[in-house]
């Protein structure tokens, strides 16, 4: 509501209804919060020449720019109408939806048009939406003709949807569906189609036309027999010249019949646009309705009142408040660095459990890991060196450098106690030293394995220092905590905390 009070609301508007043979020109003031609505004046265009021309000779201008209004409403023959139909379920989310597929909605180049999508109707397990569109080329020659930048405020509009104005004024309204029509000359007809008071489609039929004959088939399917859809054909005051106009459109086979309304037809439609929130334009958007003063806004101002009579009672005892916040402040300050240290200490403990816990898994899982080493640098060949090593419940996982990975996967692979023996990545190849990069992946079976380790020479326990020494000048450090300890089984933690670092790898 605050939003339409904020934006412009013009005070003069100049209505315009253009047809290719027929013009009405309609003037509103507005008096405060009431229209006052002039009479309509009727111009008529001579065969042979153009609408657009004739609309010059009105030489229509504002009596002042600010708070001066043009509305254009146009006749279909200017702009194209089509239905695009969608889910009921999206109902809710139809305004992204049309949005998004507005280059699919288009028949026309999307740069060189200006469109919008009228009011969505349900049909059954589907929505209708009209989408309506209008070459710039019509529409900026309707702006130069009807001097367009001389008011503030200038919106073309097509007329299909100010025809529901007029259903209330036809004898048969009630029904479902409607058909609402208007002559544009002796050989077309405007025809618009509204369900439920909504507008569904238009179309312009002509007596010689193949659409013609699609249309009174359309009308005899869509009918019940009994109750078949009729075409209400408006006609203002003095319009109607001759003695029965329908009568070449019944020998034609549409059940018309002639309306007659009490006043001009752009006098009508004018006084429900003036009662409208919102007037669908191809452009600017323009707002005719006076704004309301919300139904909210009395309790809203006795609950403001109610709050600033609290507030006066609150001042008093303000001033207490400050210093009990500081006060309060102040202890917060010195709660918090008395805290720090104790929540340093926590998660210094929870570090050091999280580490225990390590250690003392990998120590129930019995692995010799000295001798492992030493049976892997008796294993390993003199042209393959080894500089990552990761053991995590039972499965060991071997990075380094060879002349030949393959042959060194088949070695492992022949070993009693290693199974499963694979490259968990492509074997790569070192570009500074022609040296193929390998990442092998095996299974220990430590029950096997053991006789292999027991069978290890003397002399091999002896040297497995310095083979060890080597591998953790190879190996990345590991953690601090990890240093302190001097059990064998932390370099298989260290193995335990590198295998998730090689699985995310």
């Amino acid at each position: 509501m605050l939003e339409s009070i904020i934006k412009y609301r013009p005070t003069n508007l100049s209505v315009v209804y253009v047809e290719p043979r027929r013009i009405e020109v309609v003037h509103a003031h507005r008096h405060w919060r009431s229209w006052e609505i002039g009479a309509a004046e009727q111009f008529h265009v001579p065969n042979g020449e153009s609408v657009f021309d004739h609309l010059q000779y009105l030489n229509m201008k504002p009596k002042g720019r600010k708070g001066s209004a043009l509305l254009v409403i146009l006749s279909s023959v200017f702009y194209s109408v089509h239905n695009e139909y969608y889910p009921l379920s999206i109902k809710e989310h139809l305004d992204e939806t049309i949005n998004f597929d507005w280059q699919e909605n288009l028949f026309q180049e999307h740069e060189r048009t200006l469109h919008f999508f009228g009011p969505s109707i349900a049909l059954n397990q589907h929505v209708s939406v009209p989408i309506f569109s209008i070459q710039t080329d019509t529409y900026d020659k309707l702006n130069q003709a009807l001097n367009g930048t001389l008011f503030h405020s200038f919106a073309v509009a097509p007329g299909a949807l100010g025809f529901s104005a007029l259903l209330p004024l036809v004898e048969d309204a009630g029904e479902e569906s409607e058909i609402v029509a208007r002559c544009l000359d002796d050989d077309n007809l405007e025809l618009h189609r509204f369900y439920r008071g909504a507008f569904l489609e238009s179309t312009v039929i002509g007596k010689s036309s193949h659409n013609m004959k699609l249309f009174v088939e359309n009308l005899k399917c869509t009918g019940t027999g009994e109750f078949d859809p009729h075409i209400h054909l408006v006609w203002a005051p003095g319009e109607c010249k001759s003695a029965d106009p329908a009568a070449g459109w019944e020998q034609a086979g549409l059940p018309i019949k002639v309306r007659e309304i009490s006043e001009s037809l752009v006098t009508s439609w004018l006084r429900r646009l003036l009662k409208q929130d919102t007037i669908h334009t191809f452009d600017s958007e323009i707002l005719l309705k006076p704004w309301q003063i919300p139904r909210i806004a009395a309790p809203l101002a006795a609950l403001i009142l109610v709050f600033g009579l609290y507030g006066l009672y609150q001042s008093h005892s303000s001033e207490n408040m400050v210093q009990t916040s500081k006060r309060i402040k102040v202890e917060i300050n010195q709660l918090e660095t008395r805290w720090k240290p104790i929540e340093e200490l926590q998660t210094r403990i929870k570090k050091f459990e999280e580490d225990q816990k390590t250690l003392t898994e990998f120590n129930h899982e019995d692995y010799q890991l000295l001798e492992l080493m030493s049976f892997l640098t008796q294993l390993t060949p003199d042209d393959t060196s080894l500089n990552y090593l990761s053991l995590r419940k039972g499965q060991l996982i071997l990075r380094g450098e060879s002349k030949s990975a393959l042959k060194y996967q088949a070695e492992l692979s022949k070993t009693e106690g290693l199974t499963d023996v694979k490259f968990a990545s492509p074997v790569t190849r070192a570009p500074e030293n022609d040296m193929e990069r390998f990442n092998v992946q095996l299974q220990l079976d430590m029950d096997k394995l053991k006789k292999s380790l027991d069978a290890l020479p003397p002399e091999t326990n002896l040297a497995a220092p310095d083979t060890e020494k080597a591998a953790a000048i190879q190996c990345p450090p590991p953690p601090v905590e990890e240093q302190q300890a001097e059990q064998p089984p932390e370099q298989g933690a260290t193995a335990e905390e590198q295998a998730p670092e090689e699985n995310q790898q």
